[in-house]
């Protein structure tokens, strides 16, 4: 993924993008399609194999590479922002937020919702469960 995001970013930034437009293009489109992949590799019986097993290894660290792609994102546009005013405050302030968020998110759902969830799935029914995901993915949710 390193090779290929320095390569797409070279290429962007060669072409006259700015450097932050060319990193977050490059880091993008290193990144491959889990869906598309595992559908490819069941219709053609390769998940058993070793290098099945060997691709969707690298599936699973590209999705979870994707998270902080997407927190660098609200980063380095607060980077251009503060850059244009001539002060490093709010960059350091956008890097904490997202921090301390993903931090939050992380603390939250060991210690308090690990109990509730398992709590939720002992009442065997799917119906609540799946409203309570929803919830958490709305309430994680940034408000805009």
């Amino acid at each position: 993924m390193v090779v290929c995001t320095g390569i797409l970013f070279l290429a962007a930034w060669a072409f006259g993008l700015s450097w932050r437009v060319s990193l977050i293009a490059g880091m993008g489109l290193a990144l491959s399609s889990t869906a598309v992949c595992l559908q490819i590799m069941a219709e053609r019986n390769l998940m058993r194999t070793p290098s099945g097993q060997a691709a969707f290894s690298i599936l699973l660290f590209q999705d979870v590479a994707a998270i902080p792609i997407l927190a660098l994102i609200p980063i380095l546009g607060a980077y251009k922002a503060a850059y244009a005013s001539h002060g490093d405050s709010h960059v350091w302030l956008a890097i904490l937020k997202t921090v301390g968020t993903i931090g939050a998110v992380i603390i939250g759902g060991r210690l308090l919702l690990q109990p509730v969830l398992r709590w939720i799935a002992r009442s065997k029914t799917p119906e609540i469960f799946t409203a309570t995901s929803l919830l958490l993915v709305v309430g994680i949710a940034p408000p805009h």
